[in-house]
């Protein structure tokens, strides 16, 4: 059951990682925020590239230290300044496995219908007639699943794929990735995952991350109740551990790092948790801590030219958007990050009208520019941002906030989450689909899967 509600957790945490106690964009209530940032003083070891413009020591910075410049979002034919490849995904038999989990001393306890686990789950039909599900998991456990396409990022050349022989069962215990090279057409296996003792995401939820090299993923170990995260070398497929939780954690990618966030509830306050932030330098090897244990009653990450989370102090109803450099006090309630740098930051509210807030240390100006009702997704590409309304039939736009110019990049995709893989951005376009455990077909379920891979960035096509 602990496995279950962490999933769900994850599942919310992709769509929001925050809570929406509040939909009000405009409140006018004073910024009382906690006095840890401000207590810093020590000046930040920055390298010296030859800008002077923005000082480096820590700073703080509040609504009224900006001139606040409203920009009407304008939609242009105009052709957006980045390159835009496609690749449709090769017809290549990924063969069929049978899952560990299938011959372990004890399937049952991976039976996603097992009456033992799920006895009070029934549903009704039109006519009134109960039904209780009857699974099959049980009778076909000498019966191989056949390689389905779940996901493709692309990277340095060559397009990751990653294919599941296990989508029935609770958590998914057989896995790989195929590396596909664009120049050669070769496609090779480059990683397999074969383990029922530690579970990794449910059948189409994998979701590794392509970073620098390496392949990132995490698993629980329900035995132990905690959870792992790997990293894989591509080139010598060296395995090792890179971090350890007894919580459920959340991976962000960024450039040569990956960010892990972990939370954990406040005994008797519903309405808060406490924080714990670490970043991970494929670089260097080293495991930085950003904010461990911080009680916060919303918060965000996003591993960004600068490492950004936000949140909202236990006496203050307005965010707070940190870096290693600065905090910015905002004036909204409720907000994800899409950007942050030395000379820029954006964010972007959340609830029923998105707003994105581009704050310019240089200029020291806030443009804010109203997006509309919408639930799609924003990530940043260089200094500017990705968007989409959602994921069905939606045009895919290129937007620089403080212009108010949003220039098209891709039009009517179903697409799956837009993901960051070194310097360029991967978006899937999705077909419905019906995966079928028995040879006779009568059990099944529907998903998505990929047909065509879209990347922003990068010299192939």
């Amino acid at each position: 059951m602990k496995k279950i509600l962490a999933l769900i957790f994850a599942f919310t945490m992709c769509i929001s990682a925050f809570s929406c106690e509040e939909k009000k964009q405009n409140d006018d209530t004073p910024d009382e925020v906690s006095g840890d940032v401000a207590e810093t003083s020590e000046v930040s070891k920055i390298p010296d590239t030859g800008d002077t413009v923005v000082e480096n020591r820590f700073r703080e910075y509040a609504e009224s230290d900006f001139t606040e410049i409203t920009v009407p979002l304008n939609y242009t034919d105009d052709p957006a300044p980045v390159s835009l490849h496609q690749l449709d995904m090769p017809d290549y038999d990924f063969g069929e496995r049978l899952a560990p989990c299938k011959t372990s001393d004890d399937p049952s306890e991976f039976d996603p219908f097992d009456p033992k686990r799920f006895h009070g789950y029934s549903w009704i039909d039109e006519n009134g007639v109960e039904h209780k599900p009857e699974s099959t998991y049980m009778k076909v456990l000498d019966v191989p699943e056949k390689g389905v396409v779940t996901g493709a990022v692309y990277n340095d050349g060559k397009v990751y794929i990653t294919v599941s022989y296990d989508n029935f069962c609770i958590g998914c215990h057989e896995w790989s990735i195929f590396a596909y090279d664009i120049n050669s057409t070769e496609m090779k296996e480059v990683y397999r995952y074969s383990d029922y003792q530690r579970e990794s995401g449910y059948g189409a939820w994998i979701d590794p991350y392509i970073e620098d090299g390496h392949i990132v993923f995490s698993s629980y170990l329900a035995d132990d109740d905690k959870c792992i995260v790997y990293s894989i070398d591509l080139e010598t497929g060296e395995e090792k551990q890179i971090y350890e939780s007894s919580d459920y954690v959340y991976i962000s990618d960024g450039v040569d790092k990956v960010l892990f966030c972990e939370t954990a509830p406040v005994e008797d306050r519903h309405d808060k948790v406490e924080l714990t932030l670490k970043e991970y330098d494929f670089t260097t090897g080293e495991l930085k801590t950003i904010t461990e244990n911080e009680e916060t009653k919303m918060y965000n990450v996003a591993a960004s030219d600068l490492t950004a989370y936000i949140r909202k102090p236990l006496d203050s109803r307005k965010c707070e958007l940190v870096t290693e450099r600065y905090c910015v006090k905002t004036g909204v309630t409720n907000a994800s990050i899409v950007y942050a740098s030395d000379k820029k930051a954006v964010i972007v509210t959340e609830g029923d009208v998105r707003v994105l807030h581009t704050y310019d240390f240089e200029k020291m100006e806030h443009y804010i520019t109203e997006i509309g009702k919408t639930t799609g997704q924003f990530i940043s590409y260089g200094e500017n941002v990705i968007f989409s309304h959602n994921s069905e039939h939606s045009d895919v736009y290129y937007i620089v906030p403080e212009l108010g110019r949003a220039m098209t990049v891709a039009k009517d995709i179903d697409h799956d989450i837009m993901k960051r893989s070194g310097d360029t951005v991967t978006f899937n376009q999705m077909k419905n689909d019906t995966l079928y455990l028995d040879v006779d077909e009568s059990t099944q379920r529907g998903y998505y899967r990929p047909v065509e891979v879209f990347w922003l960035g990068g010299g192939e096509k």
